[in-house]
């Protein structure tokens, strides 16, 4: 029987971290990444995160792909404040691929971050 998730939980920047990050298949976490990030239950979460995995999933290291799924567990609003720059970043979330998530969405997809903040 397989163990739940959170059962083996560490942690990564100072959030949750599953260990299957670390010992299933890049392509795998891939899969799994790209669904979470499509699917996190507000449309424009959904459109902003799951663009970015689209589009840069396919190039991230175990590194980002662990740091994506570090982002991957921020509550929504929380998550949705530091793309808009409602809120900003903080130290123990700050990393390469978040930096990189938020240039993305300010540079790929202004439009869209316009359309949300009305």
């Amino acid at each position: 029987m397989a163990q739940s998730r959170s059962a083996k939980a560490g942690k990564w920047r100072g959030f949750t971290l599953y260990p299957c990050i670390m010992t299933d298949s890049p392509e795998i976490i891939r899969k799994r990444l790209r669904y979470r990030a499509w699917h996190r239950g507000t449309k424009e979460l959904d459109l902003l995160l799951g663009r970015f995995a689209d589009a840069r999933l396919g190039d991230m290291d175990r590194t980002a792909l662990a740091d994506f799924e570090v982002l991957s567990e921020v509550p929504e609003n929380v998550l949705y404040r530091w793309i808009t720059g409602a809120g900003a970043l903080p130290e123990h979330a700050d990393s390469a691929t978040a930096r990189e998530l938020l240039a993305f969405c300010h540079a790929e997809l202004p439009d869209l971050l316009q359309d949300t903040k009305a």
